[in-house]
């Protein structure tokens, strides 16, 4: 049995009670009917739980890090033009991801995205623009 939408409203209502959201979201998902939550901290849990500006400059020290050693590296400036995948490594071995296997991911996504037909564009994330470049040409269509 499927939850309802008023049973979603309610755990979304629960989840925001909790101290440290600021904010809540939970939907099922299309494709096999999962709840999926989705949660933003509270500034207030940020700083007193994770170490607030302290750990936000951490991490951004160690974004621009990857980016670096990424974006600047011999693999992203050989790369074909719209297919630099210097940097994108496997989340259970760390090896890069290969070729092939990221060209069927990159194909499959946008194929998703194109049958969703949406009406707005807006490129999740930063770098080689993987997707973007195979969407840009509809954006138009998505726009009119």
């Amino acid at each position: 049995m499927h939850p309802r939408s008023d049973e979603l409203s309610r755990l979304t209502t629960e989840l925001c009670k909790h101290p440290g959201v600021s904010d809540a979201l939970v939907c099922r998902q299309s494709v096999d009917a999962r709840i999926i939550a989705f949660v933003i901290p509270s500034r207030s849990y940020i700083r007193d739980v994770l170490g607030g500006m302290e750990l936000e400059n951490r991490q951004l020290q160690r974004w621009r890090r990857v980016f670096d050693l990424t974006q600047f590296s011999r693999a992203a400036e050989t790369a074909a033009v719209g297919f630099n995948i210097a940097g994108w490594k496997s989340s259970y071995s760390r090896q890069p991801i290969p070729d092939e296997e990221m060209r069927e991911w990159i194909e499959t996504t946008v194929d998703r995205i194109s049958t969703l037909r949406p009406k707005e564009m807006l490129e999740v994330g930063c770098g080689t623009g993987l997707l973007l470049l195979r969407l840009a040409h509809a954006a138009g269509d998505m726009l009119a």
